[in-house]
């Protein structure tokens, strides 16, 4: 069984993206039961690609990493919403202002075990912060098409998304933020309380 981890490429505002940086380290570390994939940050494709990435592996859960800039430590998100925010364009120049899946409900909730996970991060005191949703750009977009065809599945799998801060060296990074190894340090602990259920 294998827990497929994703993050996300560059989009407007954000030439580096972290949370695809860090889904490149933590494939170095050849952790078994893992295998991960960087998304395009464009509405339709992203899902897409991770929908290909879960078909060619006897996928478990899945675990999206997407960065939050102002987020000061791992955001573990709790809804995802049925809604895309007009006026900001992702990676590939298109806006929408519309739901992500027409005639679908108004949210789902994440089928991560978020207080385990809450807990396993509080006993290695890694900052993090439960999130009541995700947004309504393209993470929130992912994380709702995700859960979306995961209810509408005869063997669904736990999915959930977690927002990471911008590190400090990288552009845009606060001072006091973490370093990029720094966040990968503090997903690890993540991965193993999800590794351990799978």
């Amino acid at each position: 069984m294998t827990l497929l981890v994703t993050g996300f490429g560059p989009f407007p505002g954000v030439a580096t993206n972290p949370s695809g940086l860090a889904v490149e380290r933590l494939a170095r570390d050849g952790l078994d039961g893992i295998t991960t994939q960087v998304l395009p940050t464009e509405f339709h494709a992203c899902f897409q690609t991770l929908a290909a990435a879960a078909r060619d592996h006897d996928v478990s859960g899945i675990l999206m990493l997407g960065v939050a800039q102002e987020a000061p430590a791992l955001r573990l998100e709790r809804f995802a919403l049925n809604w895309i925010e007009g006026g900001r364009p992702d990676a590939a120049g298109v806006a929408l202002d519309e739901p992500v899946v027409r005639e679908a409900p108004l949210a789902y909730a994440s089928t991560l075990p978020l207080e385990e996970i809450a807990g396993t991060l509080r006993d290695a005191r890694v900052p993090f912060e439960l999130s009541a949703h995700a947004g309504t750009y393209v993470c929130n977009c992912l994380f709702f098409r995700c859960l979306h065809e995961q209810a509408r599945a005869s063997a669904p799998v736990p999915a959930g998304f977690v927002h990471i801060p911008m590190p400090r060296d990288l552009d845009h990074g606060a001072p006091d933020a973490p370093s990029l190894a720094e966040l990968c340090d503090w997903l690890r602990p993540v991965l193993r309380t999800l590794l351990e259920r799978s």
